[in-house]
């Protein structure tokens, strides 16, 4: 990728508009992830539920959430994957014991145009016992969204071109260090249909909402790739 942010555009507005019907067809399976405000998710998403110490609770969503998403938005995982795979000129593919993409879901809430997530890097690899799985390649991965449904005032991602491969053992200070004299931010509006592709080690944060509208959603497709066994494999 030369930006780094790469944009490819995969489906259109009626197409999303569908897409985002049949995910609230399935409230029923959506998962609330923060105490009170509106945010939830639809499949498993290693970040939120692996951990470290064997990642039982991950691997159970998977099996509760796998069939239910294959079943639901086959077209749409087959065309990401297709997608991805021009796009690194590499066979891209899926695995049945890790997640397969999932959906991130903001209703409307004050509270998201203050702030959506912390500044980051994806590291939601080491909450996944690879062991079975195959060996992973930690030197290099992707960070997938395609926003489906985004607020009248839009959304995208902040991210400051800072190579966190290079501080990923620092302590919480050195850390705090570096992001104290972070590069200004720069902002990637995402378009509804559109694929947004970025390396996981970019330190990124979702982009507050600038102005809220009481019927604003935001919806997204999230996944990430990382090579196993020398594959590119697209899991979330």
């Amino acid at each position: 990728m030369n930006a780094a942010v790469a944009d490819r555009s995969m489906f259109s507005e009626l197409e999303c508009q569908d897409i985002w019907a049949r995910v609230q067809a399935l409230r029923d399976h959506w998962q609330q992830r923060h105490a009170s405000a509106p945010f939830f998710t639809l499949g498993a998403a290693a970040y939120l539920d692996g951990d470290q110490a064997g990642a039982p609770r991950y691997f159970e969503q998977v099996k509760r959430t796998r069939d239910l998403l294959a079943t639901h938005f086959a077209r749409e995982l087959e065309l990401l994957r297709a997608s991805l795979s021009d796009a690194l000129q590499s066979e891209c593919t899926f695995d049945a014991r890790v997640g397969l993409p999932g959906f991130h879901i903001y209703l409307a809430d004050p509270i998201f145009q203050q702030r959506m997530g912390t500044i980051h890097i994806d590291l939601q690899f080491e909450n996944i016992p690879w062991q079975g799985i195959g060996t992973p390649d930690f030197s290099e991965q992707y960070s997938l969204t395609l926003a489906l449904r985004l607020p009248r005032s839009g959304g995208g991602l902040k991210y400051w071109e800072i190579d966190g491969r290079k501080i990923r053992g620092a302590s919480a200070q050195e850390r705090a260090a570096l992001l104290a004299d972070k590069p200004q931010a720069k902002l990637h509006a995402y378009q509804t249909g559109h694929l947004a592709m970025h390396s996981g080690f970019l330190f990124h944060q979702i982009a507050p909402i600038s102005a809220l509208e009481h019927d604003d959603v935001r919806c997204t497709l999230q996944a990430h790739a990382l090579r196993v066994d020398g594959r590119w494999l697209i899991y979330w």
